[in-house]
């Protein structure tokens, strides 16, 4: 099963969590621990955008990753510029796109799912992934800087380790303490996997089937039906598609599945965060430098 589909690290690789950890507080109907299971609270959220979880607190702003990507694209210029490249990437724009926050839980919102079904529409699907950022395909030489695989030296000037893009990371994470890539996106992995597992999120996923049995579908858990093959034989839903769709919603806040999906899944990662405290302090920390290096970048302090 799956809660949504977080990409959390786009290229160039840099560490995109940032802020405070905001232990997620769901007032209203309380479930005390059972079997290891961490004690929960459930409000009764009207769509996705209005939950928030504790390991959200460690993305950066559409802002920071804004700034981040534009310091990264004059460090990649200023690199290649020793190699005689001139680097004509576009400016970075502002992402409309926000993952963690699209279909979170499964849930589409209802004037949604009556046009798009299970589909995305375009104005959310996910961007395109970074290319060499001058629209076409980077000559041998260019990609040998770039990434720093074959050849030491080009014509003289020793590459950096990494190529452009190593050194431009590294001179991004200057100061920084050395934390795992990674960690977010483990944590919530696992948080999701604890999650799957809590009797009170099976409990409220059988009270899901048992609505959309209702309504004449029968399906497991939302994953089913988001991810039935007919829906994906084609780009544009169909009429079969809208009306499970539509039925899904209905049975998700019949039941109110996301209050307790988001209530348990908050559960889990607070614990996780809890647990994991060293290594959770030291990629914060290493976020909030690598912040700062990029405004630095960015006002001309190239170093």
């Amino acid at each position: 099963m799956r809660f949504f589909h977080p990409r959390f690290f786009l290229r160039p690789r840099i560490v995109i969590g940032f802020g405070l950890v905001a232990t997620a507080v769901f007032g209203c109907q309380s479930s005390p621990a059972e079997n290891g299971e961490p004690p929960i609270a459930v409000s009764t959220p009207r769509s996705d955008r209005e939950i928030r979880l504790p390991l959200d607190g460690y993305y950066a702003t559409p802002e920071q990753t804004l700034s981040m990507r534009r310091a990264h694209r004059l460090l990649l210029a200023s690199c290649m510029q020793r190699f005689g490249f001139r680097w004509n990437a576009p400016e970075p724009q502002p992402s409309t796109f926000i993952p963690r926050l699209y279909r979170r839980f499964l849930y589409t919102p209802p004037d949604q799912a009556a046009e798009y079904g299970y589909h995305r529409p375009d104005h959310l699907k996910d961007e395109p992934a970074n290319d060499n950022g001058q629209g076409a395909k980077p000559s041998p030489d260019q990609q040998l800087v770039l990434s720093g695989r074959g050849a030491s030296s080009l014509r003289g000037t020793p590459i950096p380790e990494g190529g452009c893009y190593g050194e431009a990371d590294r001179k991004l994470a200057t100061g920084a303490p050395h934390a795992p890539d990674d960690v977010i996106a483990r944590l919530h992995l696992e948080s999701t996997r604890r999650a799957e597992a809590d009797s009170r999120f099976k409990a409220v996923t059988t009270r899901w089937s048992a609505c959309m049995r209702g309504q004449g579908y029968d399906y497991r858990s939302p994953s089913h039906a988001n991810d039935d093959p007919r829906w994906w034989s084609g780009k544009t839903a169909t009429p079969d598609e809208i009306e499970v769709s539509l039925a899904d919603v209905r049975c998700k806040q019949q039941v109110n599945y996301l209050g307790v999906a988001a209530a348990v899944t908050a559960a889990y990662q607070q614990r996780l965060i809890e647990d994991n405290a060293e290594v959770v302090r030291a990629y914060r920390k290493a976020l909030d430098v690598q912040v700062r290096n990029a405004a630095r970048v960015l006002s001309g302090a190239l170093f």
